[in-house]
């Protein structure tokens, strides 16, 4: 029995360029950081607890180039550590133009 003809898949080139013309898309980067910044609780190592501020920069890919925790108490502290990788799994759909940063503020008790 033949094999039926192969579909071509559009080349991941073509969806990188119909990404091209997108503004960053503040909305969806607040809603999936809001979503991360609730499940840090998680991040608690140690007494540390309070406020704190994560700087995200997205590439235009969409993902995460960078996510920094500024500030006491968890700026340079395990807890700080733990909670900038979770940010760093955010994605937003790709955009056209340069990095963009969000700041984001999360609660540990």
């Amino acid at each position: 029995t033949p094999a039926a003809p192969a579909t071509p898949a559009a080349p991941p080139a073509a969806a990188a360029a119909a990404a091209a013309d997108q503004p960053f898309n503040m909305g969806e980067a607040k809603a999936k950081l809001g979503a991360i910044a609730s499940g840090v609780q998680a991040c608690k190592k140690g007494d540390a607890s309070g406020t704190g501020r994560v700087v995200v920069t997205f590439a235009p890919s969409g993902g995460v180039q960078s996510a920094v925790v500024s500030g006491a108490p968890f700026a340079g502290t395990p807890t700080g550590a733990c909670v900038a990788g979770r940010f760093r799994g955010a994605h937003v759909p790709a955009f056209s133009g340069s990095p963009f940063s969000v700041s984001k503020s999360f609660s540990i008790n």
